[in-house]
């Protein structure tokens, strides 16, 4: 459930951009960026990635990547209301289903931690739809609603005493 699914490894980041010739400055400066990025998270030096993944979005505007990675640096260093806008952001932007799946997933793991069960599970269904039959994302689904259904059961005593 903690663990954020990674499709932003530097592998893929240099197949994808080697393939996308030419470059501008700006689309060069924010791909090393990208990269530092990732090497600074592959060693757990969140607030370097954090610095890296914010300034290569900075340089390329709605950068699906960068939104993605530093989400999930975000939900590391236990900022999961930046983490959450940041997967959103990454969610709505992304390319395709697979990385959709992954920050609708993620996202769903940064609501859960909020306890913000109504909106982990929306996430977990967008996810679901981007990839049927994941089955961490069903068993982050069904937490979820358990969560949500406790959620909504001590409301409803909450509401009951205080109507007494």
């Amino acid at each position: 459930m903690n663990t954020p699914h990674i499709f932003h490894s530097l592998a893929i980041v240099c197949a994808v951009f080697t393939a996308t010739i030419p470059f501008t400055a700006n689309a060069q400066s924010a791909h090393k960026l990208l990269r530092k990025g990732d090497e600074q998270y592959t060693k757990s030096k969140y607030s370097d990635a954090e610095k890296s993944y914010s300034d290569a979005l900075k340089k390329s505007g709605k950068d699906d990547k960068a939104a993605y990675n530093l989400g999930n640096t975000y939900y590391r260093q236990g900022d999961y209301t930046n983490a959450a806008r940041m997967l959103e952001d990454a969610a709505k932007a992304a390319k395709t289903p697979a990385e959709r799946a992954d920050a609708y997933h993620n996202l769903g793991n940064a609501n859960l931690k909020q306890e913000k069960y109504k909106e982990a599970v929306d996430a977990y269904q967008k996810s679901l739809m981007n990839r049927p039959g994941d089955p961490e994302t069903k068993m982050n689904l069904q937490l979820a609603k358990q969560k949500l259904q406790q959620q909504q059961q001590q409301q409803n005593q909450q509401q009951q005493q205080q109507n007494q």
